[in-house]
C-alpha cells in the first residue's frame, strides 16, 4: 500500500518494530498472560521505539512532520493509537486496520481470556480519554482474531473514553480475514476508504480526476484496462499504448521501481499489439502533461520522487 499513497503525494515510510523483520533487538511484544494481562504496558513499550523512529524521519528534508499519519496492522493497530495516546510526537490521524492483541501459544492458537480481552479493551478506553484526533477503524467480519462482536467492543470503549472513531466492518468475503491487509482485493477495498478518510480531514488525498485524465488518452476499446490499472493496480506501474489512438494497451506492475515497469509497459504492449507504443501514466503521473512541466518521461526521469519506501532499523537492546 506504500507505493498508492507515495503516489498520492505522501512520503510513505514502513517501520519494522523491534525484533520484526531486519531490526535488532528482542521482539517487545508481550503482554502478558490470562492471569497477568499487560496490553497497555507493551504498547507503552513498543511505541517508545515507533517514537524514535518518528524522530529520526523527522530529520529527512522531505518529511512534513505536521501531518504525520499513522497507520498500523494487527497489534500495530493499538501501538500507533498508543504513540498518539502518549503526545511525544504530535499526530494528525490514525488508521488502525484489524487492530488488536489476543492471547496465542504455538500449541493452541487463540487462546479464549474474558479477562485479558477485558483488559484489551480497558486499554482501548484509556487511550480514547488521550487521542483528540480522527481515527479510521477498518474490519472484516471474517476476522478469525477480531471479529465484528470482540472489534466492536474495542471502539466502543474507545469512543466511550472520548476518543473519535469511525469504523468500517467489511461484509463477509474470502478477503476480510485477518490478512486482509496485505490481500490485493482488501487493498482495493481499502485505499478509497483512507484517501477519503485523508481528505475528509484535511490531509492529502488520492487524485480524483486521475482516472478521468488517464482514459482521455486511451482508444475507447482499452478504457476498460485504463480503469483497472488505475483502480486495482497498487504497486510501482505503468501504462502504455499504442501511438495515434490505434487500439493497443498494456500495464505492468512491479515489485521493485517503476522504471522496470516503464520499460515492461511498452515492451508488453508492442509485442502484444504489434505496433510502437508510448507512456500514458507512470504511477498517478501523466507524461508529457501538467503533472510534469510538459516533461517527457524517461526512465530515469521520476527516480526518487514517487513511493518511497524506508526500513528504520532501531537500534539493539
Amino acid at each position: 500500500m506504500g507505493p498508492h499513497h507515495g503516489q498520492s503525494g505522501w512520503l510513505a515510510i514502513a517501520v519494522s518494530r523491534r525484533g520484526f523483520g531486519n531490526s535488532e533487538g528482542a521482539n517487545q511484544s508481550g503482554s502478558g498472560w490470562c492471569d497477568h494481562p499487560n496490553a497497555q504496558g507493551s504498547l507503552d513499550h513498543q511505541a517508545v521505539d515507533i517514537e524514535a523512529a518518528l524522530r529520526a524521519i523527522g530529520r529527512r528534508d522531505d518529511a512534513d512532520m505536521s501531518r504525520l499519519v499513522l497507520m498500523g496492522r494487527s497489534m500495530g493497530g493499538p501501538v500507533m493509537l498508543a504513540v498518539a495516546a502518549r503526545g511525544e510526537v504530535p499526530v494528525s490521524a490514525v488508521v488502525n486496520v484489524s487492530g488488536g492483541i489476543r492471547l496465542w501459544s504455538r500449541k493452541d492458537g487463540i487462546v479464549a481470556c474474558e479477562a485479558f480481552e477485558q483488559d484489551m479493551v480497558e486499554s482501548f478506553r484509556r487511550m480514547g480519554r488521550e487521542i483528540q484526533i480522527p481515527t479510521l477503524w477498518i474490519y472484516g467480519e471474517t476476522d478469525e482474531l477480531f471479529p465484528p462482536d470482540l472489534s466492536r467492543r474495542y471502539r466502543d470503549a474507545f469512543v466511550a473514553g472520548g476518543g473519535r472513531a469511525e469504523l468500517v466492518m467489511f461484509p463477509r468475503a474470502d478477503w476480510t480475514g485477518h490478512g486482509m491487509f496485505n490481500n490485493r482485493q482488501g487493498q482495493q477495498h481499502m485505499l478509497p476508504l483512507i484517501d477519503r478518510f485523508a481528505e475528509n480531514n484535511g490531509l492529502p488525498g488520492a487524485d480524483r480526476d486521475f482516472e478521468r485524465r488517464v482514459l482521455a488518452r486511451l482508444n475507447p476499446a482499452d478504457q476498460p484496462l485504463g480503469r483497472q490499472y488505475v483502480r486495482e493496480v497498487m504497486n510501482e506501474k505503468a501504462l502504455a499504448a499504442a501511438d495515434g489512438g490505434v487500439r493497443g494497451a498494456a500495464w505492468w506492475e512491479y515489485d521493485g521501481s517503476h522504471q522496470d515497469a516503464m520499460r515492461r509497459a511498452v515492451s508488453e504492449c508492442e509485442k502484444w499489439h504489434h505496433a510502437t507504443c508510448h507512456l500514458v501514466a507512470v504511477n498517478n503521473t501523466l507524461p508529457g502533461g501538467s503533472d510534469l512541466g510538459g516533461a517527457v518521461i524517461t526512465p530515469n526521469t521520476l527516480a526518487g520522487s514517487v513511493g518511497i519506501g524506508v526500513r528504520v532499523v532501531t537500534p539493539g537492546q
